[in-house]
């Protein structure tokens, strides 16, 4: 009996152990499809989150193209204006030299006619003077000499 009992313990604790491993396994397994279960709820959240960044992705650099575009087309404008800004430029920088030039010729025929002018005013003026201090010399000396006459 005493081989019965020990056989008797021996299958209990043989029993007892695989009732724990099994509640162990039991437990691991839970403990692990729980596990499974939010590692493939965060994965369907990143996924998800994945799409909406390409998504978002696509529409942005889409924009940015369109923006490129616009850009592009405004700088080819302004290209354009600059080059029709310049030729402006030069046409009327072109047309004022020529208008100084004109002007400096007209100038230097105008001053070098009245330089002229004015030498000839000088040379009649100082002719008029020369005459009148003449005339007036001889209107003294006569003065003197009908004085010294009479006296």
């Amino acid at each position: 009996m005493a081989t019965i009992d020990t056989q008797s313990n021996l299958t209990n604790i043989n029993l007892n152990n695989a009732l724990n491993s099994y509640n162990n396994t039991l437990s691991i397994y839970n403990l692990t499809k729980e596990s499974v279960e939010k590692d493939l709820e965060t994965a369907k959240l990143q996924y998800e989150n994945a799409v909406t960044n390409r998504d978002n992705t696509y529409k942005t650099t889409e924009k940015q193209l369109e923006l490129a575009k616009e850009q592009l087309a405004s700088v080819q404008t302004q290209k354009s204006n600059t080059s029709k800004t310049v030729d402006s430029t030069l046409t009327l920088s072109k047309a004022t030299l020529d208008n100084a030039k004109l002007t400096l010729e007209n100038f230097k025929k105008t001053s070098t006619d009245s330089i002229n002018s004015l030498e000839t005013k000088k040379e009649n003026l100082y002719n008029t003077i020369r005459s009148t201090v003449t005339s007036s010399l001889s209107s003294v000396n006569s003065a003197l000499t009908f004085v010294d006459t009479t006296l």
